[in-house]
């Protein structure tokens, strides 16, 4: 424990000054496009914050997959791409339908970030209007999102296991094939 002033922290010296980029969406589900980017925010050094938003909604159209769910999918795309738990954390958290509170709710809630990676144009903006923290580039695979997999399921169109990791497609196909068709 390092003592700082009068405050104490339970941070070790590493911890501090890790560059941590938090990497937010609400993964419907996790695909090629997610993967990518938390191999490249690993590959720059940086400690990979994935925060899953929207953890209290589920079974809807747009969000099928529960907070656990879509961990059980992340969890199982890192581990196939051999992504060390060291060099990540999940970590699910409630949308409280505020967009002028959100970010610093984000930022009570969760660990401390230097920058902020997200596929959502809204969400950057949101950053943008707080200004605290520098955007980092999405790297865009083309033609993948969770609404098109998701749309590829319902129509049984199985080519959407091509913009999934092998491990969140057998694991959709085993576990959540059902769910996402009838959200």
């Amino acid at each position: 424990m390092l003592r700082l002033g009068k405050a104490i922290t339970t941070q070790t010296p590493t911890q501090m000054e890790q560059k941590n980029s938090l990497i937010i969406g609400r993964f419907q589900p996790f695909h090629l496009g997610h993967l990518t980017l938390v191999k490249s925010v690993i590959e720059a050094g940086e400690f990979a914050l994935i925060v899953i938003g929207s953890n209290q909604i589920s079974r809807t159209e747009n969000n099928p997959l529960t907070a656990s769910e879509r961990t059980n999918l992340i969890e199982a795309s890192l581990t196939e791409a051999k992504i060390d738990k060291s060099n990540y954390k999940i970590i699910d958290i409630a949308d409280i339908n505020d967009n002028n509170k959100w970010v610093s709710y984000l930022r009570r809630n969760i660990p401390s970030f230097n920058k902020v990676y997200t596929g959502t144009d809204y969400v950057q903006e949101l950053f943008k209007q707080d200004g605290q923290h520098p955007l980092g580039k999405f790297p865009f695979l083309e033609n993948i999102s969770g609404t098109k997999i998701r749309n590829l399921i319902r129509n049984n169109n199985n080519d959407w296991q091509k913009l999934v990791s092998p491990a969140v497609a057998d694991l959709i196909n085993k576990e959540y094939l059902v769910i996402i068709k009838d959200s």
